[in-house]
């Protein structure tokens, strides 16, 4: 399985270069800056013992981001680095939060939910009992570790990260449109993942961990996987409209939404 993952996140990285140097040239500076950036994410987030938020996971949504952002490069006929950064790195971070133990304040069984504000979670609990909470953690997490940078705006990355876990209902006025993309790549990531009907076995085992299932008013696993899909369309298919229009403008894009649409 480390095998596995080590050969996913060295694709990636690859798909990163060669994104850089077909639409960021000659900036060696930027494509140094993001592989940085994604190994950094990688490290944390192989430390992670939750079965959904994972950093299979966390690299799939990635790949997703890269996507979106060549897709866009195509689309308007210029690449945007702003965007570029600011896209990929809330895709990176947005999961480190349900790691125990990621942020200063967290102390034995007490861990840090929101500015001043801890919780105790058992020892014998996995990270996905944090799932309530993880967004928040991850931004605070990016706000405490990643420098402020030209090109990226950690406002704006905190903002979107706050906003990704697809199990919450959306505030519109509170989400910005790198927090549309990102919980877009979320949402994509997962459901045109080739082992989607086991990722259904794992986001069920990790959201009743995490004391949510309640989001999804789906109790028992049998439910949870006969009514899981019917919650796509319900909640989430809105909202990636607009990515899922980008997406397919790559071949790598086109797959995956592909695979989405097979899957439900």
């Amino acid at each position: 399985m480390f095998r596995f993952t080590n050969i996913r996140s060295d694709n990636f990285i690859n798909d990163l270069e060669l994104l850089c140097d077909n639409h960021f040239q000659p900036n060696e500076f930027l494509k140094q800056r993001m592989k940085s950036l994604s190994l950094m994410s990688f490290a944390a987030m192989a430390n992670s013992d939750s079965l959904f938020l994972s950093l299979d996971y966390t690299i799939r949504c990635a790949s997703v981001a890269l996507d979106f952002v060549r897709g866009l490069a195509i689309h308007d006929g210029r690449a945007d680095e702003k965007k570029f950064q600011n896209i990929l790195c809330s895709s990176l971070f947005a999961h480190v939060g349900i790691i125990r133990g990621i942020l200063p304040k967290d102390h034995g069984t007490s861990f840090l939910i929101a500015p001043q504000k801890t919780k105790e979670i058992p020892n014998a609990e996995t990270d996905s009992a944090l799932w309530r909470y993880h967004a928040e953690r991850s931004a605070i997490y990016v706000e405490q570790n990643l420098p402020q940078q030209k090109n990226l705006h950690m406002d704006v990355v905190e903002r979107a990260i706050r906003n990704t876990d697809f199990t919450k209902r959306v505030d519109e006025s509170e989400i910005n449109a790198v927090g549309k993309i990102t919980r877009a790549c979320q949402i994509v990531a997962l459901f045109s993942s080739s082992g989607f009907n086991s990722h259904i076995v794992k986001i069920y085992l990790s959201a009743k961990e995490g004391n949510i299932l309640n989001r999804f008013r789906l109790y028992e696993l049998e439910d949870f996987r006969n009514g899981f899909k019917q919650y796509f369309w319900d909640h989430l298919f809105s909202g990636i409209s607009d990515t899922i229009s980008i997406l397919q403008v790559t071949d790598s894009g086109f797959q995956k939404i592909a695979k989405l649409y097979t899957h439900l």
